[in-house]
């Protein structure tokens, strides 16, 4: 991943875009792909992340074309270039990481999180193509899911979970993972 900018860069980035309308910018976090800071625009709570794929920005944009009470996705501001790859501004939505939760909080939170699953399902992908990592266009990355499942052992520029099997502790046998894959799809 590029460099992602620093908290001084992006409080410069923050002020040169929207001078007084923007204030109280603080670290939020970072991940493996972008790194988000909170702060008050207008009065209201956003986020801006900060990114080396446009993509993942653009498909957030779409993806909150599709909010709903189920399916809460905050919207997305503004997208485009930052001094050092892209950028996005969006709402800010509180919430802990699933990851973080403990078991009773794991139980309050799922009846929630079947019906977020559920209005995926309902999501209407027919007039998309292929399957996998989909691109802003709606194309999907490969011609069948059994080319999509396999594709996780592959090292790819420029696809963010490329390489996912070697970052395993035990790296998957293509083999084996062919036959999953024969299985699954059977």
């Amino acid at each position: 991943m590029n460099e992602l900018l620093s908290q001084a860069e992006a409080q410069s980035f923050i002020v040169d875009r929207y001078g007084v309308r923007a204030s109280a910018l603080t670290v939020l976090g970072a991940g493996q792909w972008s790194r988000a800071y909170a702060f008050t625009l207008d009065g209201r709570e956003a986020v801006v992340r900060f990114g080396a794929c446009a993509d993942d920005f653009a498909k957030d944009h779409i993806m909150a074309g599709f909010s709903s009470p189920q399916l809460p996705v905050p919207s997305v501001m503004e997208y485009g270039q930052a001094p050092r790859g892209y950028f996005a501004v969006s709402e800010r939505a509180h919430g802990v990481a699933l990851d973080d939760l403990d078991e009773t909080g794991m139980r309050t939170v799922l009846p929630s999180l079947l019906a977020a699953l559920d209005a995926i399902g309902d999501i209407d992908v027919s007039a998309n193509q292929g399957y996998g990592i989909w691109a802003p266009d709606g194309a999907g990355s490969h011609h069948s899911w059994p080319q999509a499942l396999l594709s996780v052992a592959e090292d790819r520029d420029r696809i963010l979970a490329s390489g996912f099997a070697r970052h395993l502790a035990k790296p998957v046998d293509p083999e084996v993972m062919a036959k999953v894959v024969r299985e699954v799809v059977a």
